[in-house]
């Protein structure tokens, strides 16, 4: 049996608002398949991220990348689930934002920008189907949760 889907207003993390549209969630997921059946796809994320601002390298200084990538892989994957309204989603986004906010690691907004803007743009060099609707899918799919993550 799946998880059910909550509606959405209930509170900050058991909601993503606006309510990402079917379609976009459809483009992002295929999109995301893509990208992830290529085994290059997290590395050069890491990569890029890391070398993207000193304070994103600082955050990761001691980090093992082997387990990273396997997480990533994951929440790339509940955070759709959240997208979508899903309770599995939607318990891991209250769960990032609980260990990533100001009481944990203190990641600061600006650094959740830097990710998404570097995700896309290896998304969009590694997927070869990825368009200009493709990078909106991606913005509508993710820039919702991460507004739940900064507590908007």
């Amino acid at each position: 049996m799946g998880a059910h889907r909550r509606p959405f207003g209930r509170d900050n993390v058991s909601h993503v608002s606006p309510k990402v549209e079917p379609s976009a969630l459809t483009r992002f997921e295929n999109s995301l398949h893509r990208c992830l059946a290529q085994p290059s796809f997290l590395e050069r994320f890491y990569q890029r991220f890391l070398a993207s601002d000193p304070e994103v390298a600082e955050k990761f200084a001691r980090t093992d990348f082997g387990k990273q990538t396997r997480v990533m892989r994951a929440s790339l994957y509940l955070v759709l689930r959240a997208a979508a309204g899903h309770d599995d989603g939607l318990s891991h986004l209250g769960e990032v934002k609980r260990t990533h906010g100001d009481r944990a690691l203190m990641i600061p907004e600006r650094l959740y920008r830097i990710w998404l803007d570097t995700l896309i743009a290896v998304a969009e060099e590694v997927d070869g189907d990825f368009d200009a609707d493709t990078r909106q899918a991606w913005r509508d799919t993710l820039e919702p949760c991460i507004a739940v993550l900064i507590g908007r």
